[in-house]
């Protein structure tokens, strides 16, 4: 069974420790990052969805980007083109 986090519509400094708190609250189940509704995101919450895609993968549980088409042109400022790529799929 997968848990989703709906991640805020602005996903900024202020956003991050509730958005760290949340995924963390997932830990040890299959994740869906959903952020559907976001039109914002900033380096720190990126680096945390990184970081989360990372730790999921070292805990052998899937972990699923969907709803960031919002936020692509933020990600390609912030140089994580390849966060983009894997928007939609399990990872």
């Amino acid at each position: 069974m997968s848990r989703t986090v709906k991640l805020p519509e602005i996903l900024d400094t202020l956003a991050a420790d509730a958005v760290l708190a949340d995924i963390q609250g997932a830990k040890g189940e299959d994740l869906i990052l959903d952020a559907s509704g976001a039109q914002m995101i900033g380096a720190i919450c990126a680096a945390i969805v990184i970081s989360s895609i990372r730790t999921w993968r070292e805990d052998g549980h899937s972990i699923t980007l969907h709803g960031f088409e919002a936020v692509d042109s933020d990600l390609q400022v912030l140089g994580l083109g390849e966060l983009i790529e894997m928007k939609g799929e399990i990872l």
